[in-house]
């Protein structure tokens, strides 16, 4: 690391370094790959911060843009692939604790996606100039929905989720789903390192007025072009917003709904069952207490309790450590009157994710991790409630918004 500071900063003194870029991008590239990834990772929900720093994604891909720009084709396809294996590691760093090879794995996917994807990016930012803030976007959104679809698909990493608790730009995903929200985000990048980038390369997108030697709307029209955009998103998302509310909360007749969201955050494997078992059931306890009218359903994580419930549930092994436990276990979700649908004993044991009791009653034929949106079900909210809470379900169908998402 000295050497590498060392002959960066020798590097400046040459004559080369004729702009800003040169001087305090291009010959210190690796360093400003490294903190694109570190702030592109940190917008999502990590351990920096639990809700993640969403503000960062506006700015994430803009050193490594930079860098692209600055870079000969081969160095931006090797930077862009060292920017694609870090992100991967920061934004899935949970699946360090969920078994032991898969972020390496994952980060060594991320790595062969990112060096196809780069040979597309790095030659439309060559081929577009000043134009390419335009492309860059288009690209990006175009590789993500790639990533996300198909038997291999991993949608993990899309800028547009950063944005959850921006409400009225998150509307938008009632138009184009979250590719309308990464888009926006992927353009607020591109738009600021092309005008930043714009006095490096002597670009100008507009001629100056006669007798001024400069331009504001020339030098930087990419961050006004956005702006514009910006303004009628947000207006959109804020009319949008507005109806929604009006719909869910202005109208007294407006069916609703109880959810209580449960995540106990601690790893069954890394602690004993039994402990467990008792903070998701103290947290669930708290929950309905702090609810006088009680809650129409209670959705617990999909790794909240990892014994495989049918196998230990049998008769045969009920005296067994885990079979106990998942005794206590299904006794306490018993009290809190929820549905337990357990398919036949299968040939299975050991710490199994729970394929035999759907937490949220989704078809026992479902897999435990596609039980609360099963892509086949025309209706997928509708079939995770149990027979007999028709109030739940009725108040389901009558709010579009959650029908049909």
């Amino acid at each position: 690391a000295a050497c590498y500071v060392w002959r960066r900063l020798a590097a400046r003194s040459g004559p080369e370094a004729a702009s800003f870029l040169q001087r305090w991008l291009a010959h210190w590239s690796m360093f400003w790959v490294v903190l694109s990834a570190a702030l592109f990772g940190f917008s999502f929900p990590s351990a920096l911060a639990l809700e993640g720093l969403s503000v960062l994604a506006w700015v994430s891909l803009v050193p490594l843009l930079l860098v692209l720009l600055t870079s000969r084709p081969a160095m931006g396809l090797f930077y862009g692939v060292v920017f694609g294996a870090l992100q991967a590691m920061i934004v899935n760093y949970w699946l360090g604790t969920y078994k032991y090879v898969t972020l390496h794995l994952v980060t060594i996917a991320f790595a062969a996606l990112y060096l196809l994807f780069m040979l597309l990016l790095v030659w439309l930012i060559k081929a577009g100039g000043k134009w390419g803030f335009l492309l860059v976007p288009a690209a990006w959104l175009l590789f993500d929905y790639l990533r996300s679809i198909g038997p291999l698909a991993y949608p993990w990493g899309l800028l547009g989720v950063t944005q959850y608790r921006f409400l009225p730009l998150i509307q938008l995903a009632s138009l184009g789903g979250v590719w309308a929200v990464d888009f926006v985000v992927l353009f607020g990048n591109s738009s600021l390192a092309w005008a930043i980038a714009g006095k490096a390369f002597g670009w100008t997108w507009t001629a100056p007025a006669e007798g001024r030697r400069h331009s504001i709307a020339g030098a930087w029209l990419p961050l006004l072009v956005f702006a514009g955009f910006f303004a009628v998103c947000l207006a959109g998302g804020g009319a949008i917003l507005r109806t929604v509310r009006h719909r869910l909360y202005g109208q007294a007749e407006t069916p609703r709904v109880t959810v209580v969201l449960l995540q106990q955050n601690t790893d069954p494997r890394k602690h004993d069952y039994e402990g467990n078992r008792e903070r998701l059931s103290s947290l669930t306890s708290q929950a309905l207490a702090s609810l006088p009218e009680g809650a129409d359903l209670i959705a617990w994580p999909e790794g909240g309790f990892r014994l495989d419930i049918t196998w230990w549930g049998d008769p045969s092994r009920a005296d067994s450590a885990w079979g106990r436990e998942v005794r206590a276990f299904r006794d306490y979700q018993r009290s809190l009157g929820t549905w337990p649908r357990d398919r036949e004993p299968g040939p299975r044991g050991g710490a199994d994710p729970p394929e035999g009791l759907q937490f949220l009653g989704s078809s026992g034929s479902q897999r435990a991790d596609r039980r609360l949106l099963p892509q086949d079900a025309p209706g997928p909210l509708l079939r995770v409630f149990p027979p007999g809470q028709e109030e739940v379900r009725r108040a389901v169908r009558a709010v579009p918004e959650v029908r049909n998402r």
